[in-house]
């Protein structure tokens, strides 16, 4: 039953991981379509920027939304923390992207379409990193701190 529970807790948090991923997607192709084709900057800046803010955009709503954090640490300490995990992600992002850009055929190495698939390869990297690195289940905290106060004794 325990099990059960966290399975169906877990499934929910993935579920809206990926609907703010989604939200995080479009603001980060939008901001791409506008620097690229808008303002004719290079497509590999221009993702790094539209990355970056599509970075920040998620924290606000996985923090508020997917993992309701609570939390008695700085937000802005969060940010940090969580920008440091997304940049493992981010770095895989724009590598699948430039080499898309860069190496493959058309359509794919169009921008727009280049930024779909490094999105997605890059999802379930993020989730674990977000996860378990700045929003820990709180049974993990709480058997962290066990261990602690059992080891000082």
């Amino acid at each position: 039953m325990i099990r059960k529970l966290i399975f169906n807790i877990e499934t929910l948090a993935i579920s809206k991981f990926a609907l703010v991923g989604l939200v995080g997607f479009t603001v980060d192709a939008c901001l791409l379509v506008v620097g690229v084709y808008g303002l004719g900057a290079d497509p590999i800046p221009a993702r790094a920027v539209s990355v970056f803010v599509s970075v920040v955009v998620t924290w606000v709503l996985n923090r508020i939304w997917t993992f309701d954090a609570r939390r008695e640490e700085s937000p802005w300490i969060e940010l940090l923390r969580y920008l440091g995990s997304r940049s493992v992600g981010a770095i895989c992002n724009v590598a699948v992207f430039s080499a898309a850009v860069r190496w493959f055929p058309y359509p794919v190495s169009e921008p727009i379409v280049a930024t779909p698939f490094s999105s997605a390869a890059t999802m379930l990297i993020n989730y674990a990193l977000v996860r378990f690195f700045i929003y820990r289940p709180k049974t993990a905290i709480r058997s962290e701190a066990d261990s602690e106060t059992a080891a000082s004794r």
